[in-house]
């Protein structure tokens, strides 16, 4: 494959990069749209409780971060009521080093369907600096699909697209630097 080929194929490639990556931002979006409830705050003490209709399907999804020079770290302990009875347990928790600001970020996502109408109740501690809860109703299931089949056609494009630039530079880029190529080259 000639250069211009080479730079063709780069191009198209990152073309697929942006569509994968703005595709999956669109998912993400229409996702966001089934929010009936959310909550933030930066205390260290996570609360929140919200009556849930009976006869729908609910995605509770609770983030936690924090941003510290060099290394951050975050860890949350959030417990689950239904009626007040403890449903379960979420441990979030992520470490981060940076040379500038670090970002330490966890997201717990829990599935549900509601019989009856319940009342929801999240009771924990934060270590870190922000905590959000969103509670979504009746996400059609190709929403969560679509979004896991763009990160992956994001992350296989990215990789290619990878791979690509090193074959390139070391095809055509690191053999310009190297002047006993250009010599060689020369002789033939």
């Amino acid at each position: 494959m000639n250069k211009r080929n080479w730079q063709r194929l780069i191009v198209l490639q990152i073309i697929l990069v942006v569509s994968f990556a703005a595709t999956m931002m669109i998912f993400i979006g229409v996702r966001d749209q089934y929010t009936i409830h959310s909550e933030e705050s930066s205390s260290p003490l996570i609360y929140m409780t919200y009556d849930l209709d009976g006869g729908h399907d609910y995605w509770i999804d609770i983030e936690v971060s924090t941003r510290e020079p060099g290394t951050a770290t975050v860890t949350a302990n959030v417990a689950i009521y239904y009626n007040n009875t403890a449903f379960g347990n979420v441990h979030l928790a992520d470490i981060e080093h940076a040379n500038g600001d670090a970002v330490a970020r966890d997201l717990a996502r829990i599935h549900v369907y509601i019989i009856g109408d319940t009342a929801l109740t999240l009771n924990g501690t934060l270590n870190g600096d922000s905590w959000t809860i969103k509670v979504l109703q009746d996400v059609p299931p190709y929403l969560n699909v679509g979004i896991n089949v763009a990160l992956l056609s994001f992350l296989g494009a990215s990789l290619s697209l990878i791979y690509t630039l090193y074959k390139y530079y070391t095809k055509f880029v690191d053999k310009q630097s190297d002047p006993s190529d250009v010599s060689e080259s020369e002789n033939n």
